[in-house]
Formats: structure tokens, sequence, C-alpha cells
């Protein structure tokens, strides 16, 4: 995770934002974190297993800036990896 809508300057690389996959009738919780131990540093990157599953019915993303974003039925590549980059575009 990069540039993201709901983070403040400060936050570029939006720690704290959660992330709710509802995979196969269930709700799968995640949330990006930094900085968890002496000189330990984390991925921005989140990866969140399936399991048997070949659908994903919605990710939501809630950023730390209070802001929210709602992926309905994202494409998923079973048995493979797919990747949901979000990026925010300054308003012109």
């Amino acid at each position: 995770m990069g540039d993201h809508r709901g983070s403040k300057p400060s936050n570029p690389d939006a720690i704290g934002a959660r992330v709710e996959v509802d995979v196969a009738g269930r709700t799968r919780v995640m949330e990006l974190r930094a900085g968890e131990g002496l000189a330990a540093q984390n991925s921005t990157e989140l990866l969140i297993g399936l399991g048997s599953a070949t659908a994903v019915e919605a990710l939501r993303v809630l950023w730390p800036g209070g802001g929210r974003t709602v992926l309905e039925a994202p494409e998923v590549v079973p048995g493979g990896r797919s990747a949901v980059t979000m990026r925010s575009t300054p308003p012109r």
C-alpha cells in the first residue's frame, strides 16, 4: 500500500488502515501495522489468503484519516496471486 485515500501527508503508508475481506460468507480482518518490536520493520503489503475460496464478495478499507473504500466482487485469480493497489489522486 502506498499513497492512499484518507491518509494525511504525515502517514503516506496508511499505517493503521483496516482491511476487511468478505470470503465464503465470513469476514477476514487485517490491519496495516509497523514497528512491531525492537528494530522491527513491517511490510506495507497485506497478504490475505482465500483458502479454497475462488471469489471475494467484497473488500473494504477503512483509512486512518477516516475515509472508506469499498470494492464489490474484486477480481481474483483462483490458485494464484491477485493484487489490489489503492492510490489517491490529488484533486485538480
